[in-house]
């Protein structure tokens, strides 16, 4: 993406924006419009990844009412890589898929 073409809520000198914008190697497990989830480079489980916004969030700080939507999207995805990977979780005392 030219940088004339870059959104405005991207930030040139952030390491997770140029990983979501392609210009830094990564391996994509899941990616649409509003999310892209990566393998961790140096993981410390078995399954390590990390759920990237597309939209640049400098600080748990910034993130405001606006965002309950992508929020629950970043959920939503960590759920499905959960699924496709085959990780268990569980609710209070029962297992679930």
């Amino acid at each position: 993406m030219a940088d004339r073409d870059a959104p405005l809520d991207r930030d040139p000198n952030c390491l997770f924006c140029r990983i979501v914008a392609g210009e830094i190697p990564s391996t994509q497990v899941l990616a649409d419009e509003h999310v892209v989830v990566i393998r961790d480079i140096g993981p410390r489980a078995p399954t390590h990844v990390l759920v990237l916004p597309r939209r640049h969030i400098p600080s748990i700080r910034e993130v405001g009412a606006g965002d309950v939507e992508l929020l629950g999207r970043i959920v939503a995805a960590a759920n499905e890589v959960a699924r496709q990977e085959g990780i268990l979780l569980f609710e209070r005392d029962r297992q679930i898929k």
